[in-house]
């Protein structure tokens, strides 16, 4: 039986979301957007990030989390990676779905410019260093960017999370985030369920 799990966004308006309606919608993790990462690897945290892991938690949802990337290179991947951890370590046990590592924007020249190469080993240093930590990575892309601008072959069979929406060739053999018993919905704007406290 495939889990449902939904994606929020940081234009909405999280702080106030009945996390019980959500679990009692059949919903069985959450995606929170935690933050993102400046050019060195920093990260800066949404200030509702800790609160919103801990409450869904508390309600028996999976949680994951997604911070942006806009690191230069390798190195301030690694950071991005340590740092990320260091913020949510201390809800080690309810984060179950992973750490989602954002590459969208092409007008973001910090990451186009690293070329396919250097993006490639920005994207990897952040998967090697979360599993190093204890955690899985996850590259959360869409699938025009990640096809211009990352190798996908050196990628291959690591963890990817894409827009359901979209479809990939299948030459391509990505792992989708679910692998074979979660299944990503829909962001909350479209869940079409009363999810809002008053």
């Amino acid at each position: 039986m495939k889990k449902r799990i939904i994606e929020l966004y940081p234009q909405q308006d999280i702080s106030k979301l009945d996390w019980q309606n959500i679990k009692n919608a059949s919903v069985d993790g959450v995606m929170i957007p935690i933050g993102s990462s400046d050019y060195y690897g920093r990260i800066n945290v949404n200030d509702y990030a800790k609160s919103c892991i801990e409450a869904a938690g508390e309600c028996g949802l999976a949680v994951g989390v997604m911070a942006d990337i806009c690191c230069k290179d390798a190195f301030s991947a690694h950071e991005a990676a340590y740092n990320t951890v260091e913020i949510i370590k201390e809800f080690k046990s309810i984060i179950k779905l992973g750490i989602a590592y954002g590459f969208f924007e092409k007008k973001r020249s910090c990451l186009i410019e690293q070329g396919t190469d250097g993006l490639t080993d920005t994207a990897l240093a952040l998967l090697f260093e979360t599993q190093r930590l204890g955690y899985r990575g996850i590259i959360h892309t869409d699938f025009s960017f990640a096809d211009t601008y990352m190798d996908i072959e050196r990628i291959k069979g690591r963890r990817f999370w894409g827009d359901p929406h979209w479809k990939w060739d299948s030459k391509l053999f990505i792992k989708c985030i679910t692998e074979t018993d979660e299944d990503y919905i829909s962001e909350l704007s479209c869940f079409g369920q009363n999810v809002l406290g008053e």
